[in-house]
């Protein structure tokens, strides 16, 4: 989006492909992160770790009804990202996007969980960004306005807003078969990401480090979660001579568990020494 408006502001793209390049980066990311959570292990473990502050202010039967409509959240946010897509629902859009920004923040701000707080203003931004891009707009784009990008095919205009509709709107699909990052894809607090853990034998069991506490308390933020990441630092921080962990390398182990069944929520599990590390 930063670079919609550099191209523009340098007379290399034009408004219409500058302003709808960056609406459709937040259809697809609506889009996408509703269909991200379904999985059960958002239903199981996401969902309800996210909501639990909110159940413990609500009276038994109410707090009950807010955990059961896990299921309709990857529902009403891919809706939301349809909705803005759209001219004759793009109100309704709009008005769920900012309803649900203001959930998240009551979940995960200061009177909730009170974590991860990279994300606080990001839900305020995308706030911004659907009010901005979407709400009383004089050109009200229609559907194939923000997604076609355009006929003349050797512009500058025609190949950035066929890069973003290739990195947002299609990419994300491969991201189910671990072939595009899942932070890439809108996975965010999805329940679908991997997983990494080290263990440590002392003698007579297995301690076990999971990597992401470690991004939690030194940067209060998570993780990234994909395999090389978590491989990186168990190599640096485990492996290496002088790591920070001070282990001993012989008894640490990195267990990277892989994305949850969609309907079992069950993890495939790898398992690393220090020699099978870079």
């Amino acid at each position: 989006m930063l670079l919609a408006l550099c191209l523009y502001g340098w007379g290399r793209i034009g408004t219409a492909d500058a302003l709808n390049a960056c609406r459709l980066i937040v259809v697809a990311t609506y889009l996408w992160s509703g269909l991200q959570k379904v999985n059960a292990g958002f239903f199981e473990g996401t969902y309800p770790w996210l909501v639990g502050p909110l159940t413990e202010w609500l009276p038994g039967w109410a707090g009950s009804a807010l955990l059961s409509g896990a299921y309709a959240v990857p529902v009403v946010e891919a809706a939301i990202g349809i909705g803005l897509l759209t001219r004759r629902l793009r109100k309704l859009g709009i008005a769920g996007a900012l309803l649900m920004h203001a959930f998240i923040m009551l979940c995960v701000g200061p009177w909730g969980n009170d974590y991860n707080a990279v994300v606080w203003p990001w839900n305020f931004a995308m706030s911004a960004f659907v009010l901005i891009l979407f709400w009383r707009v004089p050109d009200e784009p229609s559907p194939s306005a923000i997604l076609v990008p355009g006929r003349s095919l050797f512009s500058p205009g025609f190949a950035f807003r066929t890069a973003v509709l290739v990195l947002f709107a299609f990419m994300p699909l491969f991201s189910f078969f671990g072939l595009w990052d899942s932070y890439l894809s809108s996975s965010l607090y999805s329940g679908a990401s991997k997983r990494g853990y080290v263990m440590e034998w002392n003698g007579s069991d297995w301690q076990t480090t999971r990597i992401g506490d470690l991004a939690e308390q030194e940067l209060n933020a998570p993780s990234y979660p994909e395999k090389r990441v978590f491989r990186s630092v168990f190599a640096q921080r485990w492996c290496e001579a002088g790591g920070l962990a001070q282990a001993d390398s012989q008894n640490a182990v990195l267990r990277v568990d892989g994305m949850p069944g969609i309907l079992s929520g069950e993890r495939s599990s790898e398992y690393y020494g220090c020699d099978d590390v870079p």
